[in-house]
């Protein structure tokens, strides 16, 4: 008897969770087409600028997906999929200048802009945003700097309006200042990102190579110092 209610009560949590996926799936489309409209709108709005984000829309249609393969070995992600923004390529004014047989070839160092994603699991029903660092490109060559930042994940997508949509584009612009050669951040921004690293969930698990502190060593040492110099004049306050 007792074997029944184990199985039972495990049922009902199987039968809520493939609830919830499926409403989470069904809806999918349409929060997509939310957010899809907010990257676009905010690209035209930087463009104005001369800065250039590119967006790359989820094939949400397994017979598209399929008709896009046009020859062997060629492959489409599809049933999870994912929603991009990015910064275009932008010159650092640096370069490489070889000299040939043939002359001199002039390979200009690139820098990839950071991107955003917005990944949806079917399978586990999950909305994933991830940030993506800068890399510089030289010629054909990639020098990553980093592995990418998982910034935030929901089991609902009720979460994904219009606001939210503008906190991933604001998550974008700071990691992007941050993380690029070719800009200055503020103090604020590094705390921020510093601040995401630490809280990004495959950290607090453990399934990092390395585990990211909200601190450096040196910043440790100094702030120990502090407390122990507090500590003392405390002491020495209550004594006099």
């Amino acid at each position: 008897m007792r074997l029944e209610g184990i199985w039972k009560r495990d049922h009902i949590r199987r039968k809520k969770d493939s609830a919830r996926k499926a409403r989470m799936n069904c809806n999918w489309p349409i929060h997509a087409e939310i957010i899809a409209n907010a990257f676009k709108k905010f690209s035209e709005i930087a463009a104005r600028d001369g800065v250039y984000l590119y967006i790359n829309e989820p094939c949400l249609n397994f017979s598209k997906a399929l008709a896009e393969i046009e020859s062997p070995g060629q492959s489409r992600p599809w049933g999870q999929t994912t929603l991009n923004l990015s910064f275009g390529n932008t010159w650092t004014g640096e370069g490489v200048v070889n000299r040939t047989e043939k002359g001199t070839e002039n390979s200009p160092d690139m820098e990839i802009g950071a991107a955003l994603f917005v990944h949806h699991s079917p399978a586990q029903g999950v909305i994933q945003v991830f940030l993506e660092k800068p890399y510089i490109r030289a010629g054909d060559s990639k020098a990553w700097n980093g592995e990418g930042l998982l910034v935030e994940h929901t089991l609902n997508t009720d979460d994904l309006t219009l606001h939210w949509a503008e906190t991933q584009i604001n998550r974008l612009l700071t990691f992007n200042r941050v993380e690029s050669v070719l800009l200055r951040p503020s103090q604020l921004d590094k705390l921020k990102v510093r601040a995401w690293h630490f809280l990004d969930i495959r950290n607090r698990r453990g399934y990092l190579k390395t585990f990211q502190h909200i601190f450096t060593q040196w910043e440790l040492v100094v702030l120990a110092g502090v407390i122990f110099i507090a500590g003392i004049l405390f002491s020495n306050l209550l004594n006099s």
